[in-house]
């Protein structure tokens, strides 16, 4: 399926070109599968899935209809720890016992595209367990943009299951358990300064998330980190905002200049009468 397979990740870092198309990069037994669509000179939109259901193939590749009318390069990676077995359904692009840490693997692959295709932004784009991967891995990219939408903060306070399912099919063949993995806790990564750009967007009905992720997530942010929060009840429960308010804000991450607040203001003002809620937090930018 992959029209370029590169034998490492090291392999992939010295590339000098990168065609549109499905491309592999093996890892320590695993692959990365991605697909790229290039724009030369344009944004790179990342996009990172949550949690698949077992009807799903892999790779899963998520956000072509999200860029399909826009002048932007588009970047979909599927989870590789999904390859482990298929009763694992959800592993936050966290890594595994063969692979470890893939955070700052997956970070290095992204800023090497955005490099080779000259784009002038990288935006990071998920919701719930893809969420949580935007920010992890965002967090290692230095003047990125992470728009996600009911993430997880911290995988240990998600439901059992999933997290035990996680821990005993991702990392069972070295003995580690979850509690010996602290990039699971973004709370504390975030509790540092970092130089990337978060927009957070939560729905007002998910209590579960509210209390567990965005709560926590909130009071430990450092107060240097450029993070904005809006909440809008979108319908019941754990869903994402409607395709019309995502396109919305897609725009904003488009047009933002991340060092002007008063084109931000601007921003939020275009929000409101768009029906996008105000921000419940803004932490000041760097």
């Amino acid at each position: 399926m992959a029209s370029r397979t590169f034998d490492s990740l090291s392999d992939f870092m010295t590339a000098e070109s990168l065609e549109s198309g499905v491309f592999r990069v093996n890892d320590n037994g695993l692959p990365i599968d991605a697909s790229l669509e290039k724009h030369v000179g344009r944004p790179l939109l990342v996009f990172l899935h949550g949690a698949k259901t077992r009807k799903v193939d892999l790779p899963w590749f998520v956000g072509a209809g999200m860029t399909a009318e826009r002048e932007v390069s588009r970047l979909s990676i599927s989870d590789p720890s999904l390859y482990i077995s298929e009763e694992l359904t959800l592993a936050w692009y966290a890594g595994n016992a063969n692979q470890g840490d893939i955070s700052p693997k997956l970070a290095s692959l992204i800023a090497k595209c955005a490099e080779l295709i000259r784009a002038e932004r990288i935006i990071l784009i998920g919701g719930s367990g893809g969420g949580f991967a935007s920010l992890s891995i965002g967090a290692h990219i230095e003047g990125s943009i992470a728009l996600v939408w009911n993430p997880q903060t911290h995988v240990r306070k998600y439901y059992k299951r999933f997290v035990d399912d996680y821990e005993k099919v991702a990392w069972k063949q070295n003995g580690k358990t979850l509690n010996d993995l602290k990039r699971l806790d973004l709370t504390t990564i975030y509790s540092q300064p970092l130089k990337n750009t978060v927009i957070y967007l939560q729905s007002a009905t998910d209590e579960f998330h509210i209390q567990n992720h965005l709560q926590p997530f909130k009071q430990k942010l450092h107060s240097e980190n450029r993070c904005y929060f809006y909440t809008e009840t979108w319908g019941e429960g754990h869903i994402p905002p409607p395709k019309n308010q995502l396109a919305t804000w897609i725009s904003f991450s488009l047009a933002i200049d991340l060092d002007n607040q008063i084109l931000w203001q601007n921003l939020e003002t275009s929000s409101r009468s768009a029906g996008v809620s105000q921000p419940t937090k803004t932490a000041m930018s760097n």
